[in-house]
């Protein structure tokens, strides 16, 4: 028996119609769903205080918004009040805070993901955040900094001092005349012009268009985050073609890719003519060569992991050189002590060595101090656990919860800083490195339960190395060349909370500078 074509066309429609309405009606109740979560707020963890939740309050969405304008408050009211794990919410939902006394237990620990947190918090599901999805994809970004990065640092002191000096050119030309300038702006341009004399080598580094994009990308990229955080889960799919941040980031990936992809290319057949001949191929020399040698032929997304790398060295290295610059310029006894020591190394060493960066102990103090009183974010160590974790007391975090460690406790700590802990003294961590047995503890680069600024354990900033050294090669160019004060006779400008736990240098805070006669000539070093 065969069916006509009407009685065909007949049976699939009665096939499709309820398939169409079972389809219909998924979607009408995973939209209802989400806007019902997300009026109602973000649930909570059982067994855990809640912090930031008032009374009478029925949902949790009132507490998630406060995360936004209250932060630091709400992170020091649940340290005073519990001695354990409590919990806050922020944009993606309920956060474990873990006190600070658990970070050294739980800073190695593999069921506590960095990775995860990153697929969480991050929108690396939308194309615009690709870059941060090279960071949980397998070890070949890690393995880049950690390794390769790190190994070149020797060798590229004398590459970043000459860098300084066509900055310092370009950006404080030679004045014996007070001038002012906005130094947020200059620093980072210092952040992404060194950096691309490391990352990208001669001559991509001169690339001005890409410089521009590489610092585009930092600030775009974070109010891409930060808006998208503000906005209702279940629009934000919508909400990311019509932000002009996030069009701004898609243009920025794609002039990228363009500059970087026929370099690999062109830099692959090169290696492969020289092979085929028989001729010494050149060792990896920048970050480009040392990604594709650490891919081993795996597929790379070589621009979006180039953005990812400038976000990081720019990000953390202005953030840092600008605070710094603000408290010494506060302090001009510090000064004085650091261009002491500045130039004794350099006369010593009769210019660059591997070691004239480690003997700058008071710059290295001072790069610390100011790091600590500035922390740049009210948590670090930013984990999901993708087990279940039991703490020493017993405490259990529960799998998928988030977690992270507050830095509250750098700042007031009389017993650990001594005194006026809060106030800026460069020598502190000078003196704690000559007691005995803590002459590497107090480092920039060393991190600890007590000094998170560049987290903890295994995840801690792998980059930080390389950040240190561009930062006292910045100085040493700064304090040299140039006599600073701030604006009219003022006082150091007020750091920047922004209610949500980010502490920002002023951008738009002035300071002046005129040209001194220095005591050695670091240009022709």
């Amino acid at each position: 028996m065969t069916l006509s074509s009407s009685e065909t066309d007949t049976a699939v429609s009665g096939i499709q119609h309820p398939v169409l309405v079972a389809v219909v009606v998924v979607i009408i109740s995973t939209v209802l769903y989400n806007f019902a979560t997300e009026l109602v707020g973000p649930r909570a963890w059982s067994g855990f205080p809640i912090v930031g939740k008032e009374e009478g309050e029925w949902t949790n969405k009132a507490a998630q918004k406060r995360w936004f304008t209250q932060s630091r408050k709400l992170l020091k009211q649940g340290l005073d009040k519990f001695s354990g794990p409590f919990q806050i919410f922020n944009p993606s939902g309920p956060l474990l805070v873990i006190p600070p006394k658990y970070a050294d237990e739980i800073r190695n620990d593999e069921r506590l993901s960095f990775n995860a947190f990153m697929e969480k918090t991050f929108f690396v599901e939308y194309p615009e955040f690709s870059a941060f999805h090279a960071v949980t994809q397998g070890e070949i970004m890690q393995e880049t900094v950690r390794t390769k990065l790190t190994q070149a640092l020797g060798h590229i002191t004398n590459d970043l001092s000459k860098e300084m000096t066509e900055i310092c050119n370009d950006l404080l030309p030679p004045n014996k005349e007070w001038r002012k300038t906005m130094f947020y702006g200059v620093a980072t341009e210092i952040a992404a012009r060194m950096s691309a004399k490391v990352f990208l080598g001669e001559p991509l580094c001169r690339n001005r268009s890409l410089v521009d994009i590489s610092i585009a990308f930092t600030h775009d990229a974070f109010k891409a985050k930060m808006s998208l955080d503000r906005i209702p889960a279940p629009l934000r799919p919508f909400a990311r073609y019509w932000l002009p941040e996030m069009a701004r980031v898609r243009s920025i990936q794609k002039t990228m890719a363009q500059m970087i992809e026929p370099e690999i290319q062109a830099r692959r057949a090169r290696r492969a003519e020289l092979e085929a001949a028989g001729k010494p191929v050149p060792k990896p020399a920048d970050s480009l060569e040392w990604m594709d040698a650490v891919a081993r032929g795996r597929p790379w997304d070589f621009a979006n992991a180039q953005l990812l790398l400038n976000f990081n060295a720019i990000h953390t290295t202005s953030l840092t050189l600008t605070h710094l610059l603000f408290d010494l310029v506060a302090d001009p006894a510090c000064v004085d002590a650091l261009r002491k020591e500045i130039v004794e190394v350099l006369r010593e060493d009769g210019g660059w060595k591997k070691t004239s960066l480690y003997k700058m102990k008071l710059l290295d103090s001072c790069m610390k101090e100011s790091q600590r009183i500035n922390v740049q974010s009210a948590l670090f160590m930013n984990r999901v656990a993708t087990a279940p974790v039991k703490l020493s007391d017993g405490t259990i975090i529960p799998k998928g919860a988030t977690t992270a460690v507050p830095t509250l406790h750098m700042l007031d700590d009389e017993a650990r800083w001594g005194a006026r802990p809060t106030e800026f003294d460069g020598h502190r961590f000078l003196r704690m490195r000559e007691q005995p047995g803590n002459e590497n503890r107090w480092q920039f680069v060393t991190t600890s339960a007590e000094h998170l600024g560049f987290g903890h354990g295994k995840h801690a900033c792998p980059g930080r190395f390389f950040a240190s050294n561009e930062i006292k090669i910045a100085v040493a160019h700064l304090l040299l060349k140039y006599d600073w004060q701030f604006e009219n006779g003022g006082g150091r400008p007020k750091t920047v909370d922004d209610g949500s736990g980010q502490n920002l240098p002023d951008a738009k805070a002035a300071v002046q500078f005129r040209e001194r006669t220095p005591e050695i000539d670091i240009d022709s070093l």
